[in-house]
């Protein structure tokens, strides 16, 4: 893929022969788009040593710095001052560098802390459990997955309220609250996430449309659940919404989940529920809900 603007704890080292030494890290952070990271750059002093390449993905981009010094030194030095001045103005949307993965690092986490998670899925159909376990050794913290497409199954397997499902549909905040939690009773878990929402391209109509997603998750204190509303084809929005819930779990194994954010990123609301109505209160937005706002 070609960079649209021209990592590793250890970086990458290249000799040129008989020239000067070029080391290469990659920066990957997710929740952010292209446009808001050119931003940041042209806010800070990026060395005429350095090239910065941009590359996109669903929700993510990562972001290439090349040095190019006399010494590998002088490289990893340049590198390195880039470096903290990129995280400290991305803050928590740098999940990692170079081969780290979200559901790797998001797993990582978890076993750190010693939780254990389980997973109830709708509309993206298993790939968040599919992301989870391909991490070596996710036994450790992952206890259940399930996938629960009919309404019958979310009654009968996680307890979703029959009632929620008539009056409110199975997208929606209300249901989607029931399935994190009934699938964490279920598992015995520290953790429930769920995700229910409509991947089109059919399905859709005014008040629900296609590509509206509700995620829930639910600890042994309270539930908290986000609205997203994502684009394209059913297969983007079936990894956006994978994404954004494997990364709203790495923000909750960090602790920022519980803190209060200053705004809240695009077409993202953290809701309270009565009935089937939904409101969403500042208060209540979370800095996993803030993730698409770089500090100036």
């Amino acid at each position: 893929m070609q960079a649209i603007w021209e990592r590793s704890v250890r970086p990458r080292v290249r000799r040129l022969a008989r020239g000067p030494v070029i080391l290469s890290r990659t920066l990957r952070t997710v929740g952010l788009v292209e446009l808001q990271i050119q931003q940041v750059l042209r806010r800070i002093r990026v060395p005429a040593s350095i090239q910065v390449g941009l590359y996109p993905h669903l929700r993510a981009v990562d972001v290439r710095l090349t040095a190019t010094a006399r010494s590998e030194r002088g490289a990893r030095q340049a590198l390195d001052r880039l470096d903290r001045s990129l995280r400290h103005r991305l803050g928590e949307t740098v999940y990692g560098t170079d081969e780290d993965t979200l559901e790797g690092v998001a797993g990582e986490r978890l076993a750190r802390r010693h939780k254990t998670l389980a997973v109830a899925e709708s509309c993206t159909g298993g790939l968040v459990s599919d992301r989870l376990t391909n991490v070596p050794g996710s036994s450790r913290y992952v206890l259940l997955t399930t996938v629960v497409y009919h309404n019958a199954m979310k009654e009968r397997l996680l307890n979703v309220p029959a009632t929620f499902l008539k009056r409110c549909g199975a997208v929606s905040a209300p249901a989607v609250r029931a399935m994190a939690q009934g699938v964490r009773r279920l598992a015995g878990s520290d953790l429930g996430l769920a995700i229910t929402g409509i991947a089109g391209p059919t399905g859709g109509t005014p008040k629900k449309p296609v590509g509206l997603v509700y995620l829930a998750l639910s600890d042994r204190r309270r539930t908290l659940v986000q609205r997203h509303r994502f684009t394209g084809d059913r297969l983007a929005i079936k990894h956006q919404a994978a994404q954004t819930a494997l990364d709203w779990l790495r923000r909750w194994s960090l602790g920022s989940v519980n803190r209060a954010a200053r705004a809240p990123a695009p077409h993202t609301a953290a809701l309270k529920t009565s009935g089937c109505s939904e409101t969403a209160s500042r208060g209540q937005w979370s800095r996993a809900e803030a993730a698409s706002t770089p500090r100036s």
